[in-house]
């Protein structure tokens, strides 16, 4: 996440693919570990031009997030926004029903997001979801 946000995309690109690939091995494809790096890999494939495999990375973090955590968890909240700029981003011939499924979906993610109690309107999570702004998400493992 680190190196996007300095602008080295591709060293990006590769370390989370290294990342994820390591999570998918040590962990359970749906732990929330490996969900939570396939959110931010989503977002590197987006920035590095690969809108695709950003939708299809992006849809399986957002489905395995609210599986796994439930819809109004803020990572799940996250995956959807996150899903919904992607989608709406689309400029191919689908872009207008993938457009409509955004703004569902991005409807739904503002939603849950001012409506919850742990993140609410003044939340930085709840002002990016509403700014249509992408979210990453840090894995920050339980210190024992």
């Amino acid at each position: 996440m680190l190196l996007r946000l300095t602008g080295e995309r591709e060293a990006a690109l590769e370390l989370s693919i290294r990342t994820l690939d390591r999570f998918r091995r040590l962990l359970v494809p749906h732990h929330p570990y490996t969900l939570t790096c396939m959110l931010n890999h989503a977002t590197d494939l987006a920035e590095s031009g690969d809108h695709e495999q950003a939708l299809t990375v992006g849809r399986e973090a957002y489905e395995g997030l609210t599986e796994v955590l439930g819809p109004d968890h803020c990572l799940a909240v996250a995956a959807a926004s996150n899903l919904a700029i992607e989608l709406r981003r689309d400029d191919s011939d689908a872009a207008e029903g993938r457009h409509e499924v955004a703004a569902g979906l991005h409807a739904e993610a503002e939603r849950r997001a001012t409506g919850s109690r742990e993140l609410g309107g003044d939340h930085p999570l709840t002002r990016a979801v509403t700014r249509w702004q992408p979210i990453d998400a840090d894995i920050e493992p339980p210190v024992t």
